[in-house]
Formats: C-alpha cells, structure tokens, sequence
C-alpha cells in the first residue's frame, strides 16, 4: 500500500528537529494515555504523556494529548 509506505515515511520537522509520525512505540504509549484518560484515571494519564514529554520534548503530540484530556 503505498499510502502506508508514505506514512512510515514520512517525518515531520517540529522545532527544527525531524520527528518521525510513523512511531509504534510513542503511539501505543499515546493509547495507554487515552485509556487512563477514558477510564477516569486522570493523572495516571498524566503521568504517561508527562514521561513521553520528557523522552521526546519536541514532539507535540504528548502535549496535545495532555491538554486534550
């Protein structure tokens, strides 16, 4: 599929650093955020996007998924 080969691909530059979209291990770790967050456990979510924040400061998804709960 070449949508997916794109996909893995493809990196986005976010303050001045490439941060490759297509990561499995950041993801499921963005997942595991959420389900705390849909289960109600609030700042266990918190604490999973504040450790993704600090392996990866210059990837903004962390931060959008933490505002975003």
């Amino acid at each position: 599929d070449v949508t997916g080969l794109a996909m893995v691909l493809n990196y986005s530059i976010i303050a001045g650093n490439d941060v490759p979209i297509f990561d499995i291990e950041f993801q499921v770790e963005l997942r595991h955020g959420k389900a705390y967050s849909d289960w109600g456990h609030i700042s266990d979510a918190v604490s999973v996007y504040d450790q993704l924040i600090s392996t990866r400061p210059n990837d903004f998804r962390a931060y959008l998924a933490k505002v975003s709960h």
